[in-house]
């Protein structure tokens, strides 16, 4: 577990799938989970959103904002320092092992992973 408010690792949770047809990783860690799924034959897709950076900016801010994860300046500050390190931060998840795909295309995507 992540608490943004600290900015640091808080913990973590055991999560037994059982039998599960289809479990979703979402998050800034998921990544690291990508190639172990492979490797088992149990990864279904590994997607990252792929979205002008801008917009990633703007819903991460009104939604640090409407939570009141921190204050205003410290928003904003954290919010350019993300703007400007996230293609970095694409070309280590996909070279993790996650495509890119719109918004849009992914639930597309995932919505045909989970028709019968």
């Amino acid at each position: 577990m992540y608490d943004i408010p600290t900015s640091r690792r808080t913990g973590g949770t055991v999560l037994e799938a059982g039998d599960a047809p289809v479990v979703v990783a979402e998050g800034i860690f998921a990544a690291e989970l990508v190639a172990a799924c492979r490797a088992d034959g149990i990864l279904a897709d590994a997607i990252c959103l792929s979205q002008p950076r801008v917009v990633s900016f703007w819903f991460r801010f009104l939604r640090d904002v409407a939570e009141s994860r921190k204050p205003l300046p410290t928003l904003v500050r954290r919010g350019w320092g993300l703007l400007r390190a996230e293609p970095a931060l694409v070309r280590r998840w996909t070279d993790l092992g996650c495509r890119l795909a719109t918004p849009a295309q992914a639930e597309r995507d995932i919505r045909a992973l989970l028709a019968p």
